[in-house]
């Protein structure tokens, strides 16, 4: 298998995953009009669960951050139902972050990537 054949996927629609997931997003109390980085996305499971969350507004920015353009990918074709909230898409390790993301945000999630 190679690198652009490997993404998480399919782990992320699990229900359990999902559901651990929702709980996370519940204590980390994401709100409308926030601006919200996703550490580690992987394919957007998280990054959907939040814009779901924020519930139409259209103020709100997820910064949906990993170093996998192959899971980016994924992540952008996945979300691409969303209509509402905007999400900006950032290649990079979780190291770089400060340089990756230069404007303010009001919180960061970092759901199930103790792996990364």
């Amino acid at each position: 298998m190679t690198t652009s054949d490997y993404n998480f996927s399919t782990f992320s629609k699990n229900s359990f995953y999902a559901e651990l997931n929702a709980r996370l997003i519940d204590m980390a109390d994401v709100a409308s009009d926030m601006r919200i980085v996703d550490l580690a996305c992987g394919a957007g499971g998280v990054t959907r669960l939040i814009l779901e969350r924020i519930n139409r507004t259209t103020n709100t920015v997820v910064i949906a951050l990993d170093h996998s353009q192959v899971a980016l990918k994924t992540a952008m074709d996945d979300l691409k139902d969303i209509s509402h909230g905007a999400v900006k898409y950032v290649q990079s390790g979780v190291e770089n972050i400060s340089d990756a993301i230069k404007e303010s945000v009001d919180t960061v999630v970092f759901c199930n990537a103790i792996h990364y």
